[in-house]
């Protein structure tokens, strides 16, 4: 099983926000070359760096959704550290 199907089908349970936010730190250092490489396929598979629209609506969606993952990656990075204040619960 890879890591996709491992963290859909068994997912952890008590992750919180800063883990995640370290997570994506820690992966995705820019001093890591494997971890450019990584960052270098996702832009390239999005066309992050090409903002112009295609005739093909379509196509134009496709690349849309792809930036957005892209920015929301780009968003966990540059994300201050997230602080959980005790003893808030739902009601």
């Amino acid at each position: 099983m890879d890591i996709v199907d491992t963290v859909t089908y068994d997912p952890d349970e008590g992750i919180s926000p800063e883990e995640t936010r370290q997570a994506f730190v820690n992966l995705l250092d820019p001093e890591i070359k494997e971890a450019r490489l990584v960052m270098r396929a996702l832009v390239g598979m999005c066309g992050w760096e090409d903002l112009s629209q295609d005739h093909d609506a379509v196509i134009d969606a496709k690349h849309n959704a792809l930036r957005n993952v892209v920015l929301q990656i780009k968003r966990q990075l540059n994300m201050k550290p997230i602080v959980e204040v005790e003893g808030e619960e739902d009601e």
